[in-house]
């Protein structure tokens, strides 16, 4: 199944909004936060596309 998402649209819910806000500056400040900001927008979703199956997902 192709699943695209548009990374750069806000999510409508916060899915860590049950931490804290002292876990959450850790998380943002911590290696996840980073791929978040830098790497996840820049993925090349579009090319992978073509290697799965709109069925059956990943071959």
């Amino acid at each position: 199944m192709i699943r695209i998402r548009d990374n750069k649209q806000l999510p409508l819910f916060d899915p860590w909004a049950y931490l804290g806000p002292k876990r959450r500056a850790m998380l943002d400040a911590s290696w996840a936060g980073l791929f978040k900001e830098h790497c996840l927008p820049n993925l090349p979703v579009e090319k992978l596309a073509a290697c799965f199956s709109q069925t059956q997902g990943r071959p």
